[in-house]
């Protein structure tokens, strides 16, 4: 018993330990910031969200000055407390006061328990990251690092922007169908950030993928789809986004002056008025309009020393050379066009290498994948032994309660049997004792009435089988019934063992049966109640 119990418990141990014994905190979704309290809970998921949806500060602060007047629960203290100063650093890296932004970020880590010291460490981390400080590989190796461990957290916030990056790595890399599996995951993510949002995030992004591998037409049909929101495009930067792409991939006008005029009254909050700017020029020309191109030509000029070796640089001076060529002729426009000739063999130098580090990229993916791959297999593997080994033990275990089930079933039945054996001899001794006490009259009364008490349904029963049964087979019968041989009846009545065989055969004849029927089944079967 004590060896099946020990292997039960070794057993559930395994099982325990291969599926995760520990109980997982709660987190407050969709951040991956434990749960405190309710009223902490609400606001911090409130807080949250004002940053993802783009909230105005007043409001962030406004959440903040409540969380502060609520009480902490005791042991709680410090988790607050580093909430709302990583809160507030969140809020000065909006504003653009980045050394005081990430002043504030470490020490919301220095002040965070235990508990919460390496999530915030690691999304400041996230926050000060340069994908140009790590060859390809170790990006990739990274991302997918931080993929894991703020899904450990349920941080659909972190894992919205991790996997955002997954997806941009993908389509740098030219590996689409990667990109849009990337893109199914923060759509999932965004679902639970903003509902509302998500389907039209999906849109922006899905566009994005399919403009990259040349389905223009569909790109340019989810940008519609986009642009008919009021909603969506009533947020500046995503109105300009929207109208720039209809420009490229629809050849819309009207969409690239939306663009311009949201530039110019909001800003340029995602860096497009370079290339707003050249598709301007490009309309003015086509147009005729001379003066159009020249002052969007001067403004291309005038953003030259600000953009770096790239295709924006090489359209701008094609703007520039084209404009001179319209307004002053080939022979002016040949130093403007040498000089766009320059940029775009340098562009397709760096295009060169480019492919080259993108086909690099790839393959530093796929040798990653591999990896992770074989990784995963293992664990499934081990996690396979762990449970064949803890499933092994415990049928063992029940092999072996069930062998002592069946023994302890067996040695109560064995004991049932010897009680009644026991119960049959002392009533046989009782009714000897009266035998004796009576002298030789073997059908006395006292013997009827003795075994009556016993078994009281017993003499009835044998009497409707015969009527004109006599006091001395009734003795004969009860002998019978409660087991006892012939030899054993014979000794308890003080008679030859031919004797109470003939008693039997008469006994036979009485109660109508064969003459060769053993009488014990018949009899026993009247002892019940």
């Amino acid at each position: 018993m004590k060896i099946s119990l020990l292997l039960s418990y070794i057993s559930a141990a395994l099982c325990l330990l291969a599926a995760g014994c520990d109980r997982p905190p709660a987190f407050v979704e969709p951040t991956g910031w434990e749960t405190v309290a309710p009223d902490i809970d609400s606001l911090t998921r409130a807080v949250e969200l004002s940053f993802q949806n783009g909230a105005g500060s007043d409001s962030t602060v406004s959440l903040m000055r409540r969380m502060r007047g609520v009480t902490a629960p005791r042991g709680k203290e410090r988790e607050i407390r580093c909430r709302l100063l990583y809160w507030q650093g969140r809020i000065e890296l909006r504003r653009g006061h980045r050394a005081l932004g990430h002043e504030l970020l470490d020490s919301a880590a220095a002040v965070a328990p235990s508990s919460t010291h390496e999530y915030i460490v690691r999304m400041n981390d996230w926050r000060r990251e340069d994908i140009s400080d790590y060859p390809p590989g170790r990006w990739y190796e990274r991302k997918l690092d931080q993929e894991k461990y703020f899904r450990g957290r349920n941080d659909r916030q972190m894992l919205y922007n991790v996997n955002r990056e997954l997806m941009e790595l993908m389509r740098d890399a030219g590996l689409h169908d990667r990109a849009m599996h990337y893109l199914e995951i923060i759509t999932d993510c965004n679902r639970l950030i903003d509902p509302e949002l998500a389907a039209l995030d999906d849109k922006m992004n899905r566009a994005a993928i399919l403009s990259d591998i040349g389905r223009d037409e569909e790109a340019a049909r989810l940008n519609r789809e986009l642009q008919a929101d009021t909603d969506y495009m009533r947020e500046p930067v995503n109105r300009q986004l929207v109208n720039l792409n209809l420009r490229t991939l629809a050849g819309d006008t009207a969409a690239l002056h939306a663009a311009y005029a949201s530039i110019v009254s909001h800003g340029d909050r995602a860096g497009l008025l370079p290339k707003v700017y050249y598709y301007l020029v490009d309309e003015a020309i086509a147009g005729g309009d001379r003066s159009g191109a020249t002052r969007w030509a001067d403004s291309l000029e005038a953003m030259l020393p600000h953009l770096g070796p790239g295709t924006l640089r090489v359209k701008a001076l094609k703007g520039i050379a084209r404009n001179v060529e319209m307004c002053e002729g080939a022979a002016a426009a040949a130093p403007a066009y040498r000089r766009y000739a320059l940029a775009a063999d340098s562009l397709a130098d760096m295009m060169r290498f480019d492919n080259v580090a993108n086909l690099e990229l790839s393959n530093a993916i796929a040798r990653i994948d591999a990896r992770v791959e074989a990784e995963r297999r293992r664990a499934r593997f081990r996690m396979c032994l762990w449970l064949s080994g803890g499933a092994a033990v415990w049928l063992l275990a029940m092999w072996l309660q069930l062998r002592r089930y069946r023994t302890v079933r067996h040695m109560r039945r064995e004991a049932e049997r010897l009680r009644q054996e026991t119960r049959h001899r002392q009533i046989v001794l009782q009714l000897d004792s009266d035998r004796r006490g009576l002298g030789y009259e073997i059908g006395s009364d006292n013997f009827i009435e003795l075994f009556a008490q016993q078994y009281p349904m017993f003499i009835g029963r044998l009497r409707q089988k015969s009527p004109r049964i006599s006091d001395a087979a009734l003795r004969l019968a009860g002998y019978i019934a409660i087991g006892l041989s012939t030899k054993e009846i014979a000794e308890v009545m003080n008679v030859r063992p031919e004797s109470v065989r003939q008693a039997k055969w008469r006994l036979r004849k009485t109660l109508g049966t064969d003459s060769e029927e053993d009488l014990y089944p018949l009899l026993s079967s009247l002892l019940g109640q």
